[in-house]
């Protein structure tokens, strides 16, 4: 049987240093500092998820320079739009590349900036999935992707709204709109406010305004666990 040695405890071996060696290692609390770091770190943007927009489009002359105007009236602008038409027949491309290039809007004295891309894939045998699909492909470095119909025009907060909600949670891995036919005027049935709410067919004209909804949607999410 071989005995093993101890482990030594390693040693620390003193040196000599002055006062202005060892301020190199140590800084004493600075007020002025402190209120400079928070300074800097409030101008800071706040985070801004990037978010593409895909519009699968198939025969939506009529409809296509309503939805595109609708985006470009957001009060969050998509950070890009992608019109991907196909099996098309009408002049859904004309139409559409009207609103084609680069696009600036201010509000409030914010600028955004946003460009709209328009595609024609021809024929295409997967319809709706394969432009989007084919739209996907062409947003990967973004946060999020936003799909729209050719036919549907969004309320002017929505892109805002489903921005905020989805960020507001790391469990949500996707949140579907509520949408109607027309615009009815309806009636909040939270908090009686009046005004163009998108209503689903089960709630009929009697639908929850966007505050509401977010609100009565987190309060049930933290009921059910």
């Amino acid at each position: 049987m071989s005995a093993t040695r101890p482990t030594e405890a390693p040693r620390t071996v003193p040196t000599t240093s002055t006062a202005a060696d060892r301020s190199r290692y140590t800084r004493r609390h600075d007020p002025e500092l402190a209120a400079s770091v928070l300074d800097d770190l409030q101008a800071l943007p706040e985070y801004r998820p990037s978010i593409g927009c895909v519009i699968p489009a198939y025969n939506e002359e009529e409809s296509i320079a309503a939805v595109l105007t609708s985006l470009l009236e957001q009060t969050r602008l998509p950070d890009v739009v992608h019109v991907v038409i196909n099996n098309t027949t009408d002049r859904t491309f004309d139409v559409a590349a009207d609103f084609a290039g680069p696009h600036v809007v201010e509000r409030d004295g914010v600028e955004q900036r946003t460009e709209v891309y328009v595609h024609d894939i021809g024929e295409n045998p997967d319809k709706k999935v394969g432009a989007l699909n084919y739209g996907f492909s062409l947003i990967e470095g973004c946060d999020y992707m936003l799909g729209v119909d050719g036919d549907t025009t969004a309320h002017p907060d929505a892109v805002e709204w489903l921005a905020q909600e989805i960020v507001s949670d790391a469990r949500i891995g996707g949140i579907s709109a509520i949408y109607s036919i027309g615009s009815p005027r309806s009636t909040c049935r939270t908090c009686s406010r009046a005004g163009t709410w998108r209503s689903s067919a089960a709630s009929s004209r009697s639908s929850r305004c966007a505050p509401c909804t977010r609100s009565w949607t987190r309060t049930t999410r933290a009921r059910r666990g």
